[in-house]
């Protein structure tokens, strides 16, 4: 064997390896990449599992007010002092890997739950209305703001996800 072909066969040799090399890297980073999305899709699926427990459990209505909006209003009403605290500890344990729009939801959500709250209990504290008394157009504007705005993070999520169970 002449001195050009050997050293053909070890260039060849040489580029075969380098590209060998080249693919095993290129596969074993493809690999971790997956995992790594596998990893924060199960974690936003678990969110997305929690808010919508935490959804459901503060709106959970008696079947005798379900189809009654001005009740539904008064009984979501009511459920606004816990919002805060659950949401607090939401985005504490799940907001690092919530995808930006929907932290913000969820923050704005827990701002308008708190903001209402607040209002109907100034007023309440003032006397301007009683208790029992209805609550202002105010207050069903700022509530059905806030089941949209929860309505839109559900929304938000089964885009994110895809149809999941």
């Amino acid at each position: 064997m002449s001195t050009e072909t050997t050293l053909i066969i070890v260039i060849n040799s040489f580029f075969t390896l380098l590209i060998g090399f080249w693919i095993v890297r290129r596969i074993e980073k493809l690999r971790h990449e997956l995992g790594v999305s596998k990893v924060l899709f199960d974690k936003r699926l678990t969110a997305f599992k929690k808010f919508r427990v935490i959804h459901q459990s503060l709106f959970i209505k008696p079947k005798s007010i379900r189809n009654d909006n001005t009740l539904i209003y008064h009984h979501v009403a009511e459920t606004l002092p816990k919002i805060e605290e659950i949401f607090e500890r939401y985005l504490t344990k799940y907001g690092f890997i919530l995808p930006d729009k929907i932290r913000e939801n969820v923050e704005r959500c827990n701002i308008l739950a708190l903001e209402t709250y607040l209002q109907i209990l100034y007023r309440r504290e003032n006397a301007e209305i009683k208790h029992d008394d209805p609550l202002t157009e105010e207050d069903v504007a700022q509530i059905k703001l806030f089941l949209d705005k929860l309505e839109e993070i559900n929304k938000q999520f089964l885009k994110l996800l895809g149809d999941v169970d």
